[in-house]
Protein backbone atom coordinates (compact mmCIF):
# COMPACT_ATOMS: atom_id res chain seq x y z
CA UNK A 1 0.00 0.00 0.00
CA UNK A 2 1.20 3.66 -0.92
CA UNK A 3 1.41 5.53 1.95
CA UNK A 4 1.66 8.48 0.55
CA UNK A 5 -1.14 11.01 0.17
CA UNK A 6 -1.37 14.33 -1.60
CA UNK A 7 -1.25 17.21 0.41
CA UNK A 8 -4.63 19.45 -0.15
CA UNK A 9 -3.58 23.71 -0.28
CA UNK A 10 -5.47 25.65 2.37
CA UNK A 11 -7.36 28.67 1.75
CA UNK A 12 -6.60 31.87 2.97
CA UNK A 13 -7.44 32.85 6.38
CA UNK A 14 -9.25 35.34 6.42
CA UNK A 15 -10.31 35.12 2.46
CA UNK A 16 -11.57 37.72 0.08
CA UNK A 17 -15.07 36.43 0.70
CA UNK A 18 -14.99 36.71 4.34
CA UNK A 19 -13.19 40.01 4.68
CA UNK A 20 -15.93 41.71 1.68
CA UNK A 21 -18.53 40.25 4.32
CA UNK A 22 -17.08 42.07 7.23
CA UNK A 23 -16.66 45.08 5.67
CA UNK A 24 -20.66 44.93 4.64
CA UNK A 25 -21.40 43.99 8.24
CA UNK A 26 -19.14 47.13 9.73
CA UNK A 27 -21.03 49.16 6.96
CA UNK A 28 -24.48 48.54 7.92
CA UNK A 29 -23.83 49.73 11.30
CA UNK A 30 -23.98 53.41 9.98
CA UNK A 31 -25.53 53.53 6.45
CA UNK A 32 -29.47 53.66 5.56
CA UNK A 33 -31.04 50.92 4.27
CA UNK A 34 -31.37 51.71 0.82
CA UNK A 35 -27.61 53.15 0.64
CA UNK A 36 -26.34 49.47 2.13
CA UNK A 37 -28.47 47.43 -0.69
CA UNK A 38 -26.14 49.57 -2.82
CA UNK A 39 -23.13 48.54 -0.90
CA UNK A 40 -24.55 44.87 -1.00
CA UNK A 41 -25.11 45.20 -4.75
CA UNK A 42 -21.66 46.63 -5.73
CA UNK A 43 -19.86 43.87 -3.46
CA UNK A 44 -21.75 40.97 -5.29
CA UNK A 45 -20.92 42.66 -8.81
CA UNK A 46 -17.20 43.15 -7.54
CA UNK A 47 -17.31 39.57 -6.48
CA UNK A 48 -18.39 38.36 -9.40
CA UNK A 49 -15.90 40.41 -11.63
CA UNK A 50 -12.48 39.22 -9.23
CA UNK A 51 -14.25 35.43 -9.84
CA UNK A 52 -14.34 35.72 -13.35
CA UNK A 53 -11.20 37.22 -14.38
CA UNK A 54 -8.77 36.81 -11.09
CA UNK A 55 -7.92 33.89 -12.05
CA UNK A 56 -6.09 35.15 -15.08
CA UNK A 57 -4.15 37.17 -13.34
CA UNK A 58 -2.04 34.36 -10.82
CA UNK A 59 0.95 33.64 -10.89
CA UNK A 60 2.11 29.46 -11.70
CA UNK A 61 2.12 28.58 -8.43
CA UNK A 62 -0.78 30.51 -7.78
CA UNK A 63 -2.98 29.08 -10.86
CA UNK A 64 -2.61 25.97 -9.24
CA UNK A 65 -3.70 26.58 -6.29
CA UNK A 66 -6.80 28.48 -7.57
CA UNK A 67 -7.38 24.75 -9.70
CA UNK A 68 -7.11 22.45 -7.00
CA UNK A 69 -9.82 24.25 -5.47
CA UNK A 70 -11.68 24.83 -8.26
CA UNK A 71 -11.76 21.04 -10.27
CA UNK A 72 -12.45 19.87 -6.70
CA UNK A 73 -15.88 18.04 -6.21
CA UNK A 74 -18.83 18.89 -3.80
CA UNK A 75 -17.76 20.79 -0.72
CA UNK A 76 -14.68 21.01 -2.01
CA UNK A 77 -15.52 23.35 -4.71
CA UNK A 78 -14.29 27.23 -4.30
CA UNK A 79 -13.98 30.25 -6.25
CA UNK A 80 -11.40 32.75 -6.49
CA UNK A 81 -12.67 34.80 -3.49
CA UNK A 82 -13.27 31.79 -1.35
CA UNK A 83 -9.76 30.61 -1.91
CA UNK A 84 -7.08 34.10 -1.54
CA UNK A 85 -7.13 36.57 1.12
CA UNK A 86 -7.77 40.33 1.03
CA UNK A 87 -4.05 41.46 -0.52
CA UNK A 88 -5.39 39.97 -4.03
CA UNK A 89 -8.49 42.52 -3.64
CA UNK A 90 -7.22 45.72 -4.63
CA UNK A 91 -5.27 44.08 -7.84
CA UNK A 92 -8.87 43.55 -9.16
CA UNK A 93 -10.51 47.28 -8.88
CA UNK A 94 -9.01 48.16 -12.24
CA UNK A 95 -10.83 45.57 -13.78
CA UNK A 96 -13.88 45.84 -11.96
CA UNK A 97 -14.19 49.08 -12.57
CA UNK A 98 -13.22 50.19 -16.05
CA UNK A 99 -14.09 46.97 -17.76
CA UNK A 100 -16.77 44.76 -16.11
CA UNK A 101 -18.98 47.79 -15.10
CA UNK A 102 -19.55 49.07 -18.31
CA UNK A 103 -19.69 46.08 -20.13
CA UNK A 104 -21.14 43.65 -18.23
CA UNK A 105 -23.55 45.29 -16.02
CA UNK A 106 -26.69 46.64 -17.24
CA UNK A 107 -27.87 49.30 -14.52
CA UNK A 108 -27.94 53.16 -14.02
CA UNK A 109 -26.39 55.94 -13.26
CA UNK A 110 -26.72 55.44 -9.54
CA UNK A 111 -25.53 52.43 -9.16
CA UNK A 112 -22.68 52.98 -11.12
CA UNK A 113 -21.75 55.81 -9.14
CA UNK A 114 -21.89 53.84 -6.08
CA UNK A 115 -19.56 51.10 -7.42
CA UNK A 116 -16.63 53.85 -7.45
CA UNK A 117 -17.78 54.79 -4.02
CA UNK A 118 -17.89 51.81 -2.54
CA UNK A 119 -14.49 50.83 -3.90
CA UNK A 120 -13.18 53.90 -2.96
CA UNK A 121 -14.25 53.31 1.01
CA UNK A 122 -13.35 49.27 0.95
CA UNK A 123 -9.96 50.16 0.06
CA UNK A 124 -9.98 52.88 2.84
CA UNK A 125 -11.11 50.21 5.38
CA UNK A 126 -9.08 47.70 4.37
CA UNK A 127 -6.40 49.69 5.31
CA UNK A 128 -7.57 50.36 8.36
CA UNK A 129 -7.92 47.15 9.19
CA UNK A 130 -4.21 46.11 8.26
CA UNK A 131 -4.87 44.35 5.63
CA UNK A 132 -3.00 46.34 2.68
CA UNK A 133 -0.78 48.44 2.68
CA UNK A 134 -1.01 52.19 1.90
CA UNK A 135 0.19 52.64 -0.97
CA UNK A 136 -2.52 50.56 -2.48
CA UNK A 137 -5.31 51.77 -0.31
CA UNK A 138 -4.38 54.76 -1.81
CA UNK A 139 -4.04 53.35 -5.69
CA UNK A 140 -7.76 52.21 -4.51
CA UNK A 141 -9.25 54.75 -3.01
CA UNK A 142 -7.85 57.54 -6.23
CA UNK A 143 -9.55 54.97 -9.00
CA UNK A 144 -12.55 54.62 -6.85
CA UNK A 145 -13.03 57.76 -6.60
CA UNK A 146 -12.33 58.86 -10.23
CA UNK A 147 -14.67 56.14 -11.20
CA UNK A 148 -17.54 57.63 -8.89
CA UNK A 149 -17.43 60.56 -11.70
CA UNK A 150 -16.25 59.11 -14.88
CA UNK A 151 -19.01 55.51 -14.61
CA UNK A 152 -22.30 57.79 -15.02
CA UNK A 153 -20.86 60.40 -17.43
CA UNK A 154 -19.84 57.49 -19.62
CA UNK A 155 -23.13 55.88 -19.17
CA UNK A 156 -24.69 59.45 -20.22
CA UNK A 157 -22.43 59.25 -23.47
CA UNK A 158 -23.81 55.78 -24.37
CA UNK A 159 -27.29 56.53 -23.89
CA UNK A 160 -26.90 59.71 -25.87
CA UNK A 161 -25.29 57.66 -28.91
CA UNK A 162 -27.35 55.33 -28.97
CA UNK A 163 -30.01 57.30 -28.93
CA UNK A 164 -28.56 59.40 -31.78
CA UNK A 165 -28.37 55.98 -33.88
CA UNK A 166 -31.86 55.38 -33.53
CA UNK A 167 -33.04 58.82 -34.63
CA UNK A 168 -30.24 59.01 -37.56
CA UNK A 169 -30.48 55.88 -39.31
CA UNK A 170 -27.79 55.26 -42.25
CA UNK A 171 -28.98 53.87 -45.13
CA UNK A 172 -26.44 53.95 -48.09
CA UNK A 173 -22.60 52.88 -46.94
CA UNK A 174 -19.61 52.15 -48.52
CA UNK A 175 -17.16 50.70 -46.63
CA UNK A 176 -17.47 49.93 -42.61
CA UNK A 177 -15.05 49.02 -39.23
CA UNK A 178 -16.36 47.47 -36.08
CA UNK A 179 -13.91 48.41 -33.80
CA UNK A 180 -12.56 50.09 -30.08
CA UNK A 181 -12.27 53.96 -30.98
CA UNK A 182 -10.33 56.07 -28.29
CA UNK A 183 -11.16 59.61 -28.63
CA UNK A 184 -8.13 61.81 -29.63
CA UNK A 185 -9.66 65.37 -29.93
CA UNK A 186 -12.85 66.60 -29.05
CA UNK A 187 -14.61 69.72 -30.78
CA UNK A 188 -18.15 71.22 -30.36
CA UNK A 189 -19.88 68.90 -32.72
CA UNK A 190 -16.80 66.98 -34.06
CA UNK A 191 -15.25 64.12 -32.33
CA UNK A 192 -11.32 62.82 -33.57
CA UNK A 193 -11.23 59.18 -32.94
CA UNK A 194 -8.49 56.49 -33.56
CA UNK A 195 -9.29 52.74 -33.88
CA UNK A 196 -7.56 50.31 -31.45
CA UNK A 197 -7.39 46.98 -33.10
CA UNK A 198 -6.67 48.39 -36.35
CA UNK A 199 -6.99 47.28 -39.75
CA UNK A 200 -9.69 47.75 -42.43
CA UNK A 201 -10.27 50.19 -44.36
CA UNK A 202 -9.51 53.04 -41.45
CA UNK A 203 -6.32 51.64 -40.69
CA UNK A 204 -4.06 54.21 -39.71
CA UNK A 205 -6.48 56.73 -40.23
CA UNK A 206 -7.73 59.39 -37.71
CA UNK A 207 -11.77 59.31 -37.92
CA UNK A 208 -13.78 62.60 -37.93
CA UNK A 209 -17.26 62.47 -36.50
CA UNK A 210 -19.57 65.31 -36.75
CA UNK A 211 -21.85 65.03 -34.24
CA UNK A 212 -24.38 67.30 -32.14
CA UNK A 213 -22.46 69.66 -29.39
CA UNK A 214 -24.96 68.02 -26.99
CA UNK A 215 -23.27 64.74 -27.49
CA UNK A 216 -19.92 65.37 -27.74
CA UNK A 217 -20.03 67.57 -24.70
CA UNK A 218 -20.53 64.40 -22.80
CA UNK A 219 -16.85 63.32 -24.31
CA UNK A 220 -13.42 63.19 -23.29
CA UNK A 221 -10.31 62.62 -24.49
CA UNK A 222 -8.61 58.95 -23.84
CA UNK A 223 -12.06 57.39 -23.74
CA UNK A 224 -12.88 54.52 -25.74
CA UNK A 225 -16.48 54.10 -27.41
CA UNK A 226 -17.27 50.94 -29.41
CA UNK A 227 -18.75 51.70 -32.63
CA UNK A 228 -19.99 50.28 -36.06
CA UNK A 229 -19.15 53.08 -38.45
CA UNK A 230 -20.36 53.22 -42.32
CA UNK A 231 -18.47 55.08 -44.46
CA UNK A 232 -20.69 57.41 -46.42
CA UNK A 233 -20.15 60.22 -49.37
CA UNK A 234 -20.41 62.61 -46.57
CA UNK A 235 -17.81 61.19 -44.07
CA UNK A 236 -17.72 58.41 -41.20
CA UNK A 237 -21.38 58.07 -39.81
CA UNK A 238 -22.09 55.50 -36.62
CA UNK A 239 -24.39 52.12 -37.71
CA UNK A 240 -24.65 51.40 -34.01
CA UNK A 241 -22.87 52.31 -30.94
CA UNK A 242 -22.04 50.34 -27.75
CA UNK A 243 -20.15 51.00 -24.74
CA UNK A 244 -18.26 53.41 -23.29
CA UNK A 245 -14.92 53.04 -21.15
CA UNK A 246 -14.45 56.31 -19.12
CA UNK A 247 -10.65 55.10 -18.02
CA UNK A 248 -7.71 52.94 -18.73
CA UNK A 249 -10.30 50.56 -20.45
CA UNK A 250 -9.37 46.70 -20.09
CA UNK A 251 -11.69 46.41 -23.28
CA UNK A 252 -8.22 45.07 -25.20
CA UNK A 253 -7.92 42.10 -23.00
CA UNK A 254 -11.47 40.99 -24.10
CA UNK A 255 -11.61 41.23 -27.56
CA UNK A 256 -15.13 39.99 -29.33
CA UNK A 257 -18.00 42.17 -30.97
CA UNK A 258 -17.14 45.51 -29.41
CA UNK A 259 -20.62 47.07 -30.14
CA UNK A 260 -22.77 44.22 -28.73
Amino acid sequence: MNDKTTKFPKPADPTIEEVLRAFLDVSSQRLKPATLRKYESVIELFTISMNNYGPGTLSDAQTATFEAFYNAKGAAHREYCQIFGPEMILGNVDEFLSYFMPRKVMCGKELMRAAGTVTRKLAHWLCEQGLVDAEGAEAGMQSGAAAAKALPAGERLADALCDYCHLHPVDDWADQIEDHFTVEKVESGRLHLAPVLGGGPAKDETIVLDLPRAITGLCQVGWKISLLLGKTKRGWRILESGNVYPSDARCLRHTGCPTR
